[in-house]
């Protein structure tokens, strides 16, 4: 098959099991990508600062190719707050903008680069969720129209429709730039050079295998340090596996809307479950309502400024 679209594989957090990557680089391959993979397999989350060069190494060459402006991250995990913390010291201005594209514990990357460096990124699904959503068309085939506009450098809109509002009073229309990932990992930037910055932004927040208790302590910590206080609206995608022996999420969010005063959206179609939709780190997006789609979110973005 030709291959149209030439991708770089990052493993930046958790490495892959065995037999993934090929997995991975034949699922890539029936539908026209190719995938070169800065895959390390002597890395291990034990040996992390003694591999970490080795991370830095493979992070400085991704970023230095001349062949391509995809980064997919294969999988997500633990171990990209080390890297995140390398990259914060703005060592490497003199590199190309790329795209990287991931979800989950590579939220400590997006938050590192659009800090210090203003870099748009991509929330998406990582290589392993899409192996294991292949008979879900629909999860994967938005994340191939972002290949294929990047590759192009040409433009895509991004959506998700039927959001659950809770408000006393909302604007008709909010628009502001998009921050965000994975609420444990967020949560964790807190008093590091990566730090999240939710000022005037449109928070994105998402999580996996966490209770509810636990989710309103790490909601607690944001809104007591202060960071979600100048946030413009907060929207919530998937929390799976959350254990509701308190409360329900609903009830969570009700109160953490009290308490702040902005508008808090839920029911987004991303996450950590059958649904991960696409959208952009850093780009300005739009959260309007109308009798077709209740409340929604939309980006359009234009990749034309890539080199």
């Amino acid at each position: 098959m030709q291959h149209d679209i030439h991708i770089l594989g990052l493993t930046p957090s958790s490495q892959l099991q065995i037999g993934e990557l090929e997995s991975v680089v034949e699922w890539c391959s029936s539908v026209g990508i190719k995938l070169d993979s800065m895959y390390n397999p002597s890395y291990s989350v034990n040996a992390a600062i003694d591999d970490l060069q080795k991370l830095k190494d493979n992070f400085i060459t991704a970023f230095s190719s001349p062949s391509t402006n995809i980064l997919w991250a294969l999988r997500g995990g633990y171990g990209s707050a080390f890297l995140a913390d390398e990259i914060s010291e703005n060592l490497y201005r003199n590199l190309k903008h790329k795209i990287l594209i991931g979800c989950s514990d590579i939220t400590a990357l997006f938050l590192a680069l659009t800090k210090s460096y203003g870099y748009k990124c991509i929330h998406a699904p990582v290589a392993i969720q899409v192996l294991d959503n292949l008979a879900n068309t629909e999860y994967w085939l938005e994340l191939l129209q972002l290949f294929q506009a990047v590759q192009n450098k040409s433009s895509c809109r991004f959506f998700m429709p039927d959001l659950k509002a809770i408000y006393t009073t909302i604007p008709r229309t909010i628009d502001a730039v998009t921050i965000g990932g994975n609420l444990t990992v967020i949560t964790s930037s807190i008093g590091t050079k990566w730090q999240i910055d939710c000022a005037d932004k449109i928070l994105m927040l998402e999580d996996v295998d966490e209770p509810l208790y636990k989710i309103d302590r790490m909601l607690t910590q944001l809104l007591q340090s202060g960071i979600l206080s100048s946030a413009k609206a907060i929207v919530c995608g998937s929390f799976n596996n959350a254990d509701e022996d308190y409360f329900t999420p609903v009830e969570l969010l009700e109160g953490l809307q009290a308490k702040l005063g902005i508008p808090v959206f839920y029911n987004a179609k991303f996450g950590h479950g059958k649904e991960n939709s696409v959208f952009a780190i850093n780009h300005i997006a739009k959260i309007d309502h109308n009798d077709a789609y209740g409340w929604h979110f939309e980006q359009h973005i234009d990749f034309s400024y890539l080199s």
